[in-house]
């Protein structure tokens, strides 16, 4: 901490490096000299001598050394004078022991001293009251201009009162934030910068710090600017006493937290319209930490759920994730992409059991940068799931039967193609043709006809194997992909459990109706090797079927079946 030098008691230098102990030691000797001048003057009776420069008195030359004895006393005080007046005794030893003229210079000379001694005491007396009263007054003048400087340069709004609450002093920062000239504030009430809702509280918190005798900080309050405006302050307040410490008024330090004050109400209509969209939106917000537990969940999660807020915080998340969808979550969850964890598609659990799809936007959750958890949000996507389900089957199946369309059965070729070259098997492809379905659609009407449609698919999706493929391609035309046929028996087979499932009667809006079917079939790879060529030649062994007698099948292979028969238009 620095000292300030001009506060501290004057010291001076050691005497014998002080000019003014060569001063008064000079003074000594010439007052010494003269003195013992006088001596030798009345010693040798050089009378006219005497009476013309010494003799209007008795001894008055003895009055000489209180020049010196005065001079020490100003300018060395009390050791200065003791110093003096013992070289005073040094000097009238020699006269008062050794000059006989003179009987009673013993006595003269003690009551000399003795007098020197009183006045120098008093002088020193007198200088030092006088040193004292001047330095205190230097001290005092020095710590209130630094009191003003301090208070005149601070930001901050410092005022004082007395008991009637009327302002005595104000610095520059109390009238820039209150908009009031220093002479407008002084001898004034301090009410006329409070809001009406606010000069009592001002008034407890005033008479708390009385009654406590404590400071009174951290007090916060409104104030009222000179144009009208509303500030805020936040205040310290303790009591002014006089020197006898009796209580004569307030002083205060305030802070101006106006801009605080609105920030913390700006966030508080924030937090307030947050909340508010938390607990009302669909979406359900929740926040996890570092081990995967809710610290926070929104009220929605009871609509989509079913569970409880109260059932869910405390508890870890995973338990509520599809089983299938788990390891995929856990992975993202412990290893996010640069800081931030990207969005991601999952199912989850209700309380019953059921099925949810759900997609979650996460973010890291930092504390002095260290990540404590994670905040997300999420969002029903069940409907849309459906919904891209449904158009996924539509674009792949037929929307009648629900069978396989042709482009999906062109995907299940080829791969069934390139499983059957690596292990040189073979692929039957048989198309099914219903026998006089026309007649079906124009005597009960295409309502029933779609009826036959379904059951037909059915009972063939019974009877193929899971590996195979039926597809319907249009009409009453089916095209069934059959995987592992190394024999053509294995083709055989199945078309004639194919024929024999329709021997039994279909119920059709209360009819009874007898259908049969005709099937023709290819081989890959020796009939061909695409699809295409594929469905064309098991068509054309289909037709010639169907133009053979129907209910039966054949393969393109045999010798009688031709490429673009004429039997199309049997149907």
């Amino acid at each position: 901490m620095a000292i300030d030098t001009k506060q501290m008691p004057l010291i001076r230098q050691p005497i014998f490096r002080d000019k003014h102990f060569y001063i008064l030691l000079a003074l000594f000797i010439a007052c010494t000299v003269v003195y013992y001048f006088g001596e030798l003057v009345n010693l040798l009776g050089w009378e006219a001598l005497r009476w013309d420069i010494f003799y209007t008195v008795h001894d008055p030359h003895r009055m000489l050394f209180l020049v010196p004895i005065l001079y020490s006393s100003y300018y060395y005080r009390l050791r200065g004078a003791l110093l003096s007046n013992i070289i005073s005794l040094l000097i009238f030893l020699p006269r008062a022991f050794f000059i006989s003229p003179y009987p009673d210079a013993t006595l003269r000379m003690v009551a000399f001293v003795i007098l020197a001694i009183v006045i120098s005491m008093l002088v020193v007396l007198t200088f030092n009251e006088r040193d004292k009263s001047r330095i205190s007054t230097d001290v005092l003048r020095r710590s209130e201009e630094k009191y003003r400087i301090v208070l005149e340069q601070m930001y901050d709004s410092y005022y004082e009162v007395d008991m009637a609450g009327n302002f005595t002093l104000v610095n520059d920062a109390a009238c820039l934030n209150l908009g009031y000239t220093r002479e407008e504030l002084i001898g004034h009430n301090f009410q006329i910068v409070l809001s009406e809702n606010e000069a009592n509280t001002v008034f407890q918190a005033y008479h708390t710090a009385y009654v406590s005798g404590e400071p009174n900080k951290g007090f916060a309050f409104a104030v009222r600017r000179k144009d009208g405006t509303i500030g805020f302050a936040e205040s310290s307040i303790s009591l002014r006493k006089n020197e006898r410490g009796e209580i004569i008024g307030f002083r205060s330090i305030s802070r101006d937290i106006t801009e605080r004050k609105q920030s913390e109400e700006a966030l508080h209509s924030a937090e307030e319209k947050y909340r508010s969209l938390v607990e009302n939106i669909n979406d359900i917000f929740y926040i996890l930490d570092n081990q995967g537990k809710f610290t926070y969940i929104s009220p929605g999660v009871e609509r989509l759920t079913m569970y409880k807020m109260s059932e869910l915080i405390g508890k870890p998340i995973f338990p509520l994730i599809h089983p299938d969808d788990l390891p995929g979550l856990l992975e993202s969850f412990n290893h996010p992409v640069s800081g931030k964890l990207v969005p991601w598609e999952f199912r989850i659990l209700d309380k019953d059991g059921r099925v949810i799809f759900v997609r979650v936007s996460r973010q890291l959750l930092y504390k002095d940068g260290k990540v404590i958890g994670v905040t997300a949000v999420m969002t029903d996507i069940t409907e849309r799931k459906q919904m891209e389900q449904k158009l996924e089957e539509m674009a792949t199946h037929d929307f009648l039967t629900g069978l396989p369309n042709r482009v999906l059965l062109t995907d299940r070729f080829t791969m069934a193609a390139a499983l059957a070259q690596r292990n040189k098997d073979r692929l039957a492809i048989m198309s099914l043709d219903l026998d006089k379905f026309k007649t079906i659609n124009d005597t009960l009407g295409h309502e029933a006809g779609d009826q036959v449609l379904k059951t037909v698919s059915t009972r063939l999706t019974a009877i193929i194997r899971a590996s195979d493929t039926l597809a319907r391609i249009g009409g009453d035309e089916f095209i069934l992909v059959m995987l592992e046929t190394g024999h053509a028996e294995d083709a055989t087979t199945i078309g004639n459990k194919i024929l024999d499932s329709f021997r039994e009667p279909l119920t059709i809006d209360g009819q009874q109706l007898v259908l049969s079917t005709s099937i023709g079939v290819a081989v890959y790879p020796e009939d061909a090797q695409d699809l295409e060529a594929l469905i064309k030649k098991s068509d054309s062994a289909m037709y010639y079927s169907k133009g053979h007698g129907r209910n039966q099948f054949k393969f393109f292979s045999d010798g009688d079946v031709r490429m673009g028969g004429d039997h199309k238009s049997n149907p």
